[in-house]
């Protein structure tokens, strides 16, 4: 039971000197913000698609009963914009009647247009390049489409994947990463969003070193990742594949990355864990009660009663780095031992001041009490 409780303290995605990149960015929501204390500064993307030789063929007809024309997407990275570029370009590129084209991806929806001028099928399904095709990638599916010059896609397609790179600038030993959210709008992720945690020696993640998926709780409202073993890499990645999201984009705020500290034991039974709603309440003089909304913030308090004198130092040591400046990262038990991972789990500050109580020889006694920040 020695990995029942686990302390972050240091967070490297908070500092300076590690890099921190995405496959996309809102300008007013950029991927540095993933490193801010604050859980409401959050990254936002803007569209992202990768385009290989398994997604980039175009068949299609520009005359009634004419012969089928194949165009190709360049192997790529693209924007919505470039991609639509792209897409013109390789269609354009092939046209046997001088024809131009029209790609365009609705803000609103997240739907893709491809549109012709005088006559266009398009042969998703039946295609000699179909099983290549780009139709997934822009929403459309493996259908054939006919007897119109413009064609929209069924589903929404925002991207491909999206991803977030934290470079460490040297391998370091990581065991805990938590992925947090703006606590005033929670996870915008669909519930079919995929959330994969990568690890690589270089920014390339065709074949990373380390991948593993983390399910999405939303009823506690956090991504977690904790490892039995260290993982030793420079580079890590979550990557996200949600392109159907109903906001358009996907979000993430604080992300935490490093090694926990760990004492060896756990916290003694009896924890409190508490729960304030930040609202505030005001009653007019004829009873009507209207309410500010604001969030809910955690406590969770608990008691070491016995502690070695190493145990102390460790946990010394642990709030001079930190003190009441800086969040830490905290799970009581997180390999589900049992509770649920996601439950007993907070980011937040330590009080103003820790005390330590000595009990007999070497031994002492404290009461931890971190609340959440937000």
């Amino acid at each position: 039971m020695s990995d029942c409780l686990r302390i972050v303290d240091y967070n490297y995605a908070t500092k300076s000197n590690v890099a921190i990149s995405a496959s996309s960015e809102n300008s007013n929501f950029p991927a540095r913000n993933i490193g801010h204390e604050f859980r409401s500064k959050v990254w936002r993307s803007s569209g992202f698609f990768v385009i290989d030789s398994t997604n980039n063929r175009i068949d299609f007809k520009e005359t009634n009963g004419g012969p089928e024309l194949s165009a190709t997407v360049s192997v790529g990275e693209y924007s919505v914009s470039a991609l639509a570029q792209a897409i013109k370009s390789s269609m354009e590129a092939v046209t046997a009647n001088a024809r131009t084209y029209t790609i365009s991806q609705n803000a609103a929806t997240g739907k893709w247009t491809i549109a012709g001028s005088v006559y266009l099928e398009i042969l998703f399904s039946s295609g000699t390049n179909a099983a290549t095709s780009i139709r997934n990638a822009i929403g459309f599916g493996a259908n054939d489409y006919s007897s119109a010059t413009s064609y929209t896609g069924s589903k929404a397609a925002w991207h491909t994947e999206e991803g977030i790179v934290i470079d460490l600038k040297s391998a370091e030993e990581i065991d805990t990463i938590a992925i947090l959210f703006d606590p005033r709008i929670g996870i915008k992720l669909s519930d079919s969003a995929e959330i994969y945690i990568q690890a690589s020696a270089t920014n390339a993640w065709v074949t990373p070193g380390f991948e593993e998926q983390i399910t999405i709780d939303n009823t506690f409202e956090t991504l977690q990742l904790f490892l039995e073993t260290p993982e030793e890499w420079r580079f890590w990645r979550i990557k996200i594949v949600d392109p159907e999201n109903a906001y358009g984009y996907v979000e993430l705020g604080t992300v935490v990355i490093g090694k926990d500290v760990r004492l060896g034991r756990c916290a003694d039974n009896g924890f409190t864990f508490s729960i304030d709603d930040l609202s505030k309440s005001q009653v007019t003089d004829y009873g009507n009660n209207y309410i500010d909304v604001y969030p809910s913030v955690k406590e969770l308090s608990f008691a070491f009663n016995i502690l070695t004198q190493e145990q102390q130092n460790i946990l010394e040591s642990v709030y001079y780095r930190v003190g009441l400046r800086e969040p830490v990262f905290m799970s009581l038990d997180p390999m589900e031992r049992v509770f649920d991972k996601d439950h007993y789990c907070i980011y937040g500050r330590f009080p103003s001041s820790l005390n330590f109580k000595h009990i007999v020889k070497t031994y002492f006694s404290t009461d931890y009490r971190i609340r959440e920040s937000l």
